[in-house]
């Protein structure tokens, strides 16, 4: 692993001495511009996440900056077959790492083409062609012929979209401006799984050095234009720069045209999947150019050759400082606790595998609304080196011994796991806990803990101060209130449909039955739009174990009422639903669930941007 990472950092350093030297190509004899660039790709704290782990993307975004200074290098004057030789090896080891890679392919024949028709030889077109796209094919070619082989597609995406099937729909241009929210933070810092943020402040300090050298870029491209094409005299720094950069306006467009490229094309894989910021590292070096060229443009000529220090300090202090301030403490061990923080606990006194003693409990609160977050503090004690790893689950169950939520993990959110525990130790256990929006209410539940082995996942039992052989301990007694609207509408919840309907509330009469019961249900709901179609409400209970579908119901009672298509946009609609189950219906936990169908096509409407039936909450059939 950690020769892999030294890779990856090396591969990183490619991309940062590419990015100078493609600047250098752009603008020569303009070194504040190279040293920007370069500070801008090694200073991006995503940039060096990845760098510093075992990615793809390392390899892929440093073939491709190799290849954008080769191609750069080319605009100068025609190539020869040293750097034909390696923009061949250049392109295939992008291809074969990543098939984004293969946008450079069509680029790349269009710039030899083009000095080949400059050139006005055929035998130069074959030749230059041959040796660049015949290395390609050499190195990365049998892959996609493999891939061909076996899944009958080259790119493999059928096996793909097997796994991973993507949405079916246009995303709504709301879900576009939150995906690329998403994109653009963790372009510049999300670390761990996209699930360890900066404090905001950060992405301000980016998005106005992002704005900057922006507006700087298009008034460089302004000025450039207009001295190139009316051959002015230089007077002003920035057409000194413009004049730095005549005879280089196909590199300038070799830049931007890749930048676009890139762009578009996660645009286009946002279609399918949430998109990452990662996936523009390939345009990196190329907007770090242009982002570069912007500043240097609005800086004042005699600050100019020292810009590249002040702002490249600033960068590299806060590229050094991030890890210490939000990466360090998402991943650091929990301390001891004092032994006044035990007492002022809930005493609780029980052994798991003889091994692990819950000594106390701290819940914040007992009164609690769907939708709120409960913070539990478990504080444990090994009795003896545990040397292997437990899980813990925190579970809340109501009065009919329906398991309302369930939250299961490693201790200190796997910051320290048990088999580093020495005999004697305490820890403590630190637990977030959000109800869910359609837990029911009003309800009284219990909240206990049990451990399971994490090597072959059996509960292990459980001993208490009078009772022994039970796989989990209560902690605490809870008491959900239902959470009324203004207008008293019960389990208020938010699911959008589509952006078409939403069904902002649900009502049932009982939460535990016996086979032949019918269960009543009540859902209230609100038009966003006037409705194309008439929709059918599909209303079920599956079973929570085997997932199949116990009884399911298409219409509502009061099927005699105004079809959908006739609902009035943002006036409350209510209907009533009655599944009844039958005799032979297996005993266990059944998830209601409701969706929305086009009785034609029968498309699905989706809930909340996912393709699963929106769940209101379990009943027990006993």
């Amino acid at each position: 692993m950690r020769v892999l990472r030294l890779f990856s950092l090396l591969l990183g350093a490619v991309t940062v001495s590419c990015a100078y030297g493609l600047a250098w190509q752009v603008f020569p004899n303009q070194p504040a511009i190279a040293q920007l660039a370069a500070l801008f790709v090694a200073t991006n704290p995503q940039f060096i996440f990845i760098s510093a782990s075992v990615n793809n993307d390392n390899l892929v975004v440093a073939a491709t900056a190799l290849i954008l200074l080769l191609l750069a290098r080319t605009l100068n004057r025609p190539p020869t077959t040293r750097r034909l030789i390696s923009l061949g090896l250049a392109l295939g080891l992008a291809a074969l790492t990543k098939q984004s890679a293969l946008l450079l392919l069509p680029l790349t024949f269009i710039i030899l083409t083009a000095f080949a028709m400059h050139e006005r030889s055929w035998a130069y077109f074959w030749q230059w062609h041959g040796i660049t796209f015949g290395l390609a094919f050499l190195v990365a070619g049998w892959w996609y012929v493999r891939n061909l082989l076996l899944s009958g597609n080259i790119f493999g995406l059928r096996s793909l979209f097997e796994l991973l099937p993507p949405r079916p729909d246009w995303p709504t241009w709301d879900e576009f401006v939150r995906q690329g929210n998403y994109a653009w933070r963790s372009f510049w810092a999300l670390f761990g799984w996209l699930n360890v943020p900066p404090p905001a402040w950060v992405y301000v300090v980016y998005n106005v050095l992002t704005i900057v050298g922006v507006i700087g870029c298009l008034g460089a491209l302004i000025v450039w234009w207009r001295f190139n094409r009316l051959r002015l005299v230089e007077r002003t720094a920035s057409e000194h720069l413009a004049r730095a950069a005549r005879g280089s306006s196909l590199k300038l467009w070799l830049l931007i045209t890749w930048c676009l490229i890139v762009f578009v094309s996660v645009w286009g894989w946002a279609t399918l999947y949430p998109p990452q910021g990662r996936y523009l590292f390939p345009a990196l070096v190329a907007a770090a150019v242009l982002w570069a060229a912007g500043v240097n443009t609005l800086t004042p000529f005699v600050w100019r050759d020292r810009v590249g220090l002040w702002l490249g300090s600033g960068l590299i202090l806060l590229a050094l400082a991030i890890p210490w301030f939000t990466i360090a403490p998402a991943y650091t061990a929990p301390s001891a606790p004092s032994p006044a923080e035990v007492a002022a606990a809930t005493a609780v006194d029980a052994t798991f595998d003889q091994t692990l003693r819950l000594r106390a409990v701290s819940v914040s609160e007992t009164d609690l609304t769907p939708g709120q977050t409960l913070s539990v503090t478990l504080f444990w004690q090994a009795l003896a080196a545990p040397g292997a790893d437990y899980s813990i689950s925190l579970i809340i169950v109501d009065d009919s011994d329906l398991v309302i939520l369930r939250q299961d993990s490693f201790p200190a959110r796997g910051n320290y796991a048990t088999s580093r525990w020495r005999a004697g130790e305490q820890v403590r256990d630190e637990h977030q806990l959000r109800l869910p929006e359609t837990a029911p209410a009003p309800c009284a539940c219990r909240l206990f803990v049990s451990v399971t082995r994490a090597s072959d996942g059996a509960a292990v039992p459980a001993r208490l101060t009078a009772t022994a052989g039970a796989v989990r301990a209560p902690l605490s007694d809870l008491r959900i209130e239902p959470r009324l609207t203004e207008a008293g509408l019960p389990n208020p919840v938010a699911l959008n449909f589509d952006d078409q309907i939403e069904l902002v509330g649900y009502d049932v009469n009982r939460r535990s039955l016996a086979p032949g019961q019918a269960l009543d249900l009540v859902l209230f709901w609100r038009p966003l739009q006037r409705l194309r179609v008439d929709y059918v409400v599909v209303t079920s209970l599956r079973h929570a174990a085997s997932e199949e579908t116990a009884v399911s119901v298409d219409w509502p009672a009061n099927i005699e009422d105004t079809p959908p298509t006739d609902w009035q946009v943002g006036r409350l609609r209510e209907e009533h639903y009655r599944l009844t189950l039958p005799a032979d219906a297996a005993s266990g936990e059944y998830d209601i669930l409701v969706s929305l169908h086009d009785p034609t096509t029968q498309f699905q409407l989706p809930v909340n941007l996912t393709e699963q039936a929106a769940v209101l909450g379990r009943v027990r059939l006993r």
